[in-house]
C-alpha cells in the first residue's frame, strides 16, 4: 500500500521534474496562481491514478497505464456520458485570470 507521505513525495519530486517543461512555450499570463494550481491539480491526478494502480496489484501494464493516464487528462466533463460541455478552454481560462472588470480595453 501507497502510504500517504510516500504519494506526498511523489507530488515533490513529479514537480521538480516537470516545472521547467511545462512552462516551456506557455502563455506569460498564464503564470501566476492559476499556473500553480493547474500543475497541483495535474500532478495531484497524475500521481492518484498511479497510487490506485499500485494499492490494484498493478493489473494493467505500464504500457496501458502510460495511456489511461495520457487519456484522463484529456477527457471534458460529460464526455463519458455521452454528453460533452462544449468549452472553449483557452477562453474560459483567460477569462478566469482576467475578468472583463480587469480588463484596460
Amino acid at each position: 500500500m501507497v502510504t500517504p507521505p510516500l504519494a506526498e513525495r511523489l507530488k515533490r519530486v513529479v514537480r521538480e521534474v516537470v516545472l521547467d517543461r511545462a512552462l516551456d512555450g506557455i502563455d506569460l499570463r498564464a503564470i501566476g496562481p492559476f499556473f500553480d494550481y493547474y500543475l497541483t491539480y495535474a500532478i495531484s491526478a497524475e500521481v492518484g491514478v498511479l497510487v490506485r494502480w499500485l494499492d490494484g496489484g498493478m493489473r494493467e501494464s505500464v504500457r496501458d497505464m502510460a495511456r489511461i493516464m495520457t487519456a484522463l487528462m484529456f477527457v471534458r466533463p460529460g464526455d463519458l456520458y455521452d454528453n460533452p460541455i462544449d468549452l472553449d478552454i483557452p477562453s474560459f481560462v483567460l477569462e478566469v485570470m482576467f475578468p472583463e472588470e480587469d480588463r484596460d480595453d
